[in-house]
């Protein structure tokens, strides 16, 4: 922790309550050139209080000020991370493997199979990488300007927006999917996979029920351009109030 952050903390204490820990996060908002953090006061893993707070006197209407955004881009980043780790986390060699096995052949029941994985895998393969890419953009920079905050809103929407495609595009083709799974077996090539690809090809052809409500349920705006769709999204973030971000930080503590 560098001297900052140690300033931080130890101002931190002021706000605290008996047994609680205090978290400094270390992504910064800068205003009138100073800078300011969240602070997180937790007891038995659970938020009980937040303050913005820097390394020395704070102006309160600053604090305020940096408060709305640094809310917002931790919301946003948590909801990058709950949305996209576990597609970010699918092996590519559950994609590569049954394309490589089937990529000469001219049955069309494994060619539509074929075709729909290669959709599928590009799908995962681009949010794979706006999801690394965002992380990966946070270890170098600490402050959180008006670029970075939008590049979390541009992230959340286009991981969101292929999510949405990548369920919808297996939902409605669970027929093919289906027929290719038949067909390997056919031609003997079901076999060459291994366990977890195996396993990875059968879950998705047996949750049709769990897709379908998925996507019911998903708080998205829908177009059938995806561009279109993903930039419709970022404005749907970007007006979303700042209040709606604070309820995963009360009772705010400093500045009240």
């Amino acid at each position: 922790m560098d001297q900052t952050l140690k300033r931080v903390h130890k101002r931190a204490k002021q706000h605290k309550k008996w047994l609680e820990k205090i978290t400094v996060n270390h992504f910064h908002r800068t205003i009138n050139q100073t800078r300011y953090f969240l602070i997180l006061y937790s007891k038995s893993m659970q938020v009980r209080g937040s303050a913005i707070l820097s390394n020395s006197e704070e102006s309160e209407r600053d604090a305020r000020e940096a408060q709305g955004t640094l809310f917002r881009f931790y919301g946003l980043t948590e909801q990058i991370h709950q949305n996209g780790h576990l597609q970010a986390e699918i092996a590519s060699d559950f994609f590569e493997v049954p394309l490589g096995l089937t990529k000469k052949t001219t049955r069309k029941k494994l060619k539509a199979g074929l075709l729909l994985i290669e959709s599928l895998f590009q799908k995962q393969t681009l949010l794979k990488h706006t999801f690394n890419d965002y992380f990966s953009h946070f270890k170098e920079i600490k402050e959180v300007t008006d670029q970075e905050l939008q590049l979390a809103i541009h992230t959340a929407a286009t991981i969101d927006v292929l999510n949405y495609q990548i369920i919808k595009e297996i939902a409605d083709n669970l027929a093919v999917l289906k027929d290719w799974k038949d067909q390997m077996k056919m031609e003997d090539l079901w076999d060459r996979m291994n366990e977890n690809q195996k396993v990875f090809y059968v879950q998705l052809t047996e949750n049709e029920t769990e897709m379908k409500e998925q996507l019911a349920n998903m708080p998205i705006v829908k177009h059938k351009d995806p561009e279109k769709m993903v930039d419709l999204n970022k404005k749907k973030l970007a007006n979303i109030k700042n209040e709606t971000y604070q309820k995963n930080f009360l009772p705010i503590r400093y500045p009240q």
